[in-house]
C-alpha cells in the first residue's frame, strides 16, 4: 500500500544470464509495475543483456505510475529461444518512502534544490567511500542511470553546474 506517498524507491538486486545455449541473447528479464492491481502494467526494465553478476536496480516509482493501495510488481526472466539458456535472481527487495514535499532532481545530491559544487563534492565523497549515502541520494547521484556512481556522473553534474 502506497497510497499517501508523493514517492517512493524501489532497489533490488538482479542476477541475469542470456549468454549460454544454442541462441544466446534471445530471451529476456522484464520488470512491470502495476498500480490498479495488475489490470494495467508499466514496464521498468526490458533488457536482453546478461549481467553475469549482482547488479543494483534503482527507480523513483512515482517516475512510472500514480501510487496507490493497489501497487504489485511482475519479474520475468523467460526463455524466448529454442535451445537457449536463461537463468535469473532476484534479491533484497525494497521500497522506501521517501519524503513527501521534496523535489528529487537528479544531480541535486545534498538535496537542497541548487545544483552547485556542494553536489559534486558529495558525489566524490561518494565515490571514494568517505559518505555513506542514503537511497535516494544515490538514485539522484547516479546521473547518467547505470547503476553505478562514477567519474561520468561527476562530469555531466559538472556540465550542469556550468550550464546554470
Amino acid at each position: 500500500d502506497l497510497s499517501g506517498l508523493s514517492n517512493a524507491l524501489l532497489t533490488y538486486w538482479k542476477w541475469y544470464s542470456n549468454n549460454l545455449g544454442a541462441s544466446p541473447g534471445s530471451d529476456y528479464w522484464h520488470v512491470e509495475v502495476s498500480s490498479d492491481g495488475g489490470n494495467t502494467w508499466s514496464t521498468l526494465e526490458y533488457t536482453t543483456m546478461s549481467t553475469s553478476d549482482w547488479t543494483r536496480m534503482r527507480f523513483l516509482l512515482s517516475d512510472y505510475i500514480e501510487l496507490s493501495s493497489q501497487v504489485q510488481f511482475k519479474f520475468k526472466a523467460e526463455d524466448a529461444g529454442e535451445g537457449s539458456l536463461v537463468e535469473a535472481a532476484l534479491d533484497d527487495f525494497l521500497i522506501e518512502a521517501v519524503q513527501d514535499g521534496t523535489n528529487y532532481e537528479l544531480g541535486d545530491v545534498n538535496l537542497d534544490g541548487v545544483f552547485n559544487v556542494l553536489d559534486i563534492v558529495f558525489i566524490v565523497n561518494i565515490i571514494l567511500d568517505e559518505y555513506n549515502p542514503s537511497a535516494i541520494e544515490e538514485y539522484v547521484a547516479d546521473l547518467n542511470g547505470d547503476n553505478a556512481i562514477n567519474i561520468q556522473d561527476v562530469i555531466l553534474l559538472i556540465n550542469i553546474v556550468l550550464d546554470n
